[in-house]
């Protein structure tokens, strides 16, 4: 259990623990609160476990004596030691505070909780107890029932309410035109390997057994194995479904494939909230869920058939099963491991985590009996092993064909990949910085690390490791990496988010506080602000790209300037390097023509640096520019799989040297 402040976003949790400890027969709870958090609402004490409110304690000390009241534990949880805690830290307090003695007050029928007290070192003093109510309208009784609407209160419904929503704004955001024409270059992998699995009841994942698959991709490699065997059994099942046939029949049951990544995509948008209300509560759930779904990197992820949602997916799954806890549950570690071994055997970069079934191991090592840890740390790597097994059986019979795909893929993030490298070769920090603030933005990203120092203040180090531990590892790895693909750091996306909901919710209550105004109100806008940089590009990329309003505006654009130029050549090139200048002046010099000339760019510095170039060797003139959806974007997949920068330059002739 965690012990910290009372939070305002804590409020119903608190109100629902106390009306299950049956608490609320003699005042108004929200006015007993209210009254704390006007004197040392620092000491108002909540006790938190798995992001639930399991624990309070009101502490006071008027300058004489410590007061304390509203003590309560989950009934469930009660004799397992925190209310014991809880007490040691009102104590710790108090003593801080100077104070000399402790009084509190206890029904003379509650025998249980003087017996509780007396435990630890409290005795009954031979006193009379006198009160006098000073507010008038909190006699016993009078803290009512909450109203309900259709069977829920006014709590159930601000909860529920908002989270079906964004449930069903992730969908919608998922689902919008997911069957279009739009393409991915390595959407054949998974149409060609599964399509092959189906026909010829081979169920081995080998690229290379695809017949197919088109030569450059028709090789020894078993990446993406676990995704390509879920997506084959989700195939599977959705034949069990009636009237489904013709849509299982589009393009050879691609527009399948495609919606499994859909469903799993909306899945991590409900886990983002799992994880937010673990790490602040529910307020910090809804703002996790809020991010996650207007996410353009996992909405983008969601409208592909490949493993990004698949590994996103698993990997919140594995952080639910690793979250330490008081007791030590050893199929916690073994499911843990289970799933790594699965990721593993989707992606083998999935190795960097391999440490985390271990954290609920160490968070409850000290209260854990020597069979359980001994349990636990026996399953680690069988579990591990029997994961990436199951996943990708194949690979492990035969191996060279494994080793060969790994290879091939190191060899891949070592070399250079223009557009999505750096001129200069090196690292690719800066490009992988640069798409993060142009796609979050630097409210959101300054909000995690807000996240993170609340965790620190809170000195949950076990619940930081785990969430903040993988993400810092990926873009370590991968910012020093020759090669920028976003889609890399998809599956620890929705962590730093859930770090984000956190230190945004820590912002709004501190905000509140300083103007004296709601939670309810400030954190709403809080979000609203966050995600404004994700809403300026998944907008276009749903609106324009995915539906394909985008590529006709720009087949009108270079119709109408095609028109205007319509007795000139026509060419297009990429400026990756300086190949297509050399062939133009070739061109020019044999043909003495003018050509018009579409040059795409992809914001990178390959095509800015031989761009360049063009005005000092030829005789050219800007007639056209469609910059696309995402000029403000760094080199990304948005360019080159969707809407990159073309200019199109009317060419005359050869610059003389």
């Amino acid at each position: 259990m965690k012990i910290r402040p009372y939070q305002e976003s804590d409020e119903e949790a608190v109100i629902a623990l106390w009306r299950e400890c049956g608490m609320l027969r003699w005042s108004d709870p929200r006015q007993d609160i209210a009254r704390k958090l006007a004197v040392n609402p620092e000491w108002f004490l909540v006790g938190e476990s798995g992001g639930q409110v399991v624990a309070t304690c009101m502490v006071g000390y008027e300058g004489h004596r410590g007061w304390i009241n509203l003590l309560a534990v989950k009934p469930g949880l009660q004799r397992s030691g925190l209310g014991r805690a809880l007490m040691e830290e009102a104590e710790r307090i108090l003593r801080g505070a100077g104070c000399a003695k402790i009084n509190l007050q206890v029904r003379s029928t509650n025998k249980k909780v003087i017996a509780f007290y007396r435990k630890l070192g409290f005795g009954t003093e031979d006193l009379v107890n006198l009160g006098k109510r000073l507010v008038t309208g909190e006699e016993p009784g009078a803290a009512p029932e909450p109203r309900r609407w259709g069977g829920f209160t006014a709590a159930q419904l601000r909860w529920w309410v908002p989270l079906v929503a964004i449930l069903v704004l992730g969908f919608g955001l998922r689902a919008a035109y997911y069957d279009r024409g739009y393409a991915h270059p390595d959407e054949p992998i998974t149409k060609e390997v599964v399509g092959h699995m189906r026909k010829s009841g081979d169920l081995d994942t080998n690229w290379a057994k695809a017949p197919t698959l088109s030569v450059d991709l028709r090789y020894d490699q078993y990446n993406f194995s676990s995704h390509l065997y879920a997506t084959y059994w989700f195939y599977r099942f959705t034949k069990l479904v009636p009237g489904t046939l013709g849509w299982r029949s589009d393009r050879e049951g691609f527009v399948v494939y495609r919606f499994f990544s859909v469903l799993l995509a909306t899945l991590v948008v409900w886990q983002a909230m799992r994880l937010g209300e673990r790490l602040g509560g529910r307020g910090a759930a809804l703002g996790a869920g809020w991010l996650t779904a207007w996410a353009a990197l996992l909405v983008q992820d969601a409208h592909y058939a490949r493993p990004e949602a698949f590994v996103t997916a698993l990997m919140l799954a594995l952080v639910a099963w690793c979250w330490p806890r008081e007791k030590l549950r050893v199929v916690a570690v073994a499911a843990g491991s289970i799933t790594v071994g699965l990721l593993v055997a989707c992606k083998v970069s999935m190795l960097l985590i391999g440490w985390m079934p271990l954290v609920p191991l160490v968070a409850a090592w000290r209260g854990a009996a020597r069979k359980q840890r001994t349990a636990a740390l026996a399953s680690w790597l069988p579990g591990v092993v029997g994961g990436f097994v199951a996943g990708a059986p194949g690979a492990v019979a035969d191996p060279a064909a494994l080793v060969n795909g790994i290879e091939f893929l190191m060899n891949q993030y070592a070399g250079l990949h223009p557009p999505h490298s750096r001129l200069e070769g090196g690292a690719v920090a800066p490009l992988m910085a640069g798409y993060f603030v142009a796609t979050l933005g630097w409210p959101v990203i300054l909000s995690a690390c807000g996240g993170a120092g609340v965790l620190v203040w809170r000195r949950r180090w076990a619940e930081l490791v785990l969430v903040g531990g993988p993400v810092v590892l990926f873009v370590g790895y991968f910012s020093t990496r020759s090669v920028f693909f976003e889609r890399n750091l998809s599956h620890v996306l929705p962590l730093f988010l859930g770090l984000a909901a956190v230190g945004a919710m820590a912002a709004a209550e501190a905000l509140g506080r300083r103007v004296r105004g709601s939670v309810r109100v400030l954190a709403p806008v809080v979000f609203a602000v966050l995600v404004v940089a994700s809403w300026r590009v998944t907008g276009p990329l749903i609106n324009m790209e995915f539906s394909g309003k985008g590529a006709e505006r720009h087949q009108a654009f270079e119709a109408e300037l095609r028109e205007k130029f319509i007795e000139v050549d026509w060419k297009e090139v990429l400026l990756l390097n300086d190949g297509p200048l050399v062939e133009l002046e070739a061109r020019m010099k044999r043909d003495h023509c003018p050509v018009l000339l579409r040059v795409t760019d992809f914001n990178d510095e390959w095509s800015a640096y031989n761009l360049s170039l063009l005005a000092p060797r030829f005789q050219a003139r800007l007639v056209g520019d469609y910059p696309g959806m995402f000029a403000h974007v760094p080199a990304c997949t948005l360019h080159t799989y969707h809407s990159p920068h073309d200019r199109y330059f009317l060419v005359t002739g050869v610059r003389e040297p």
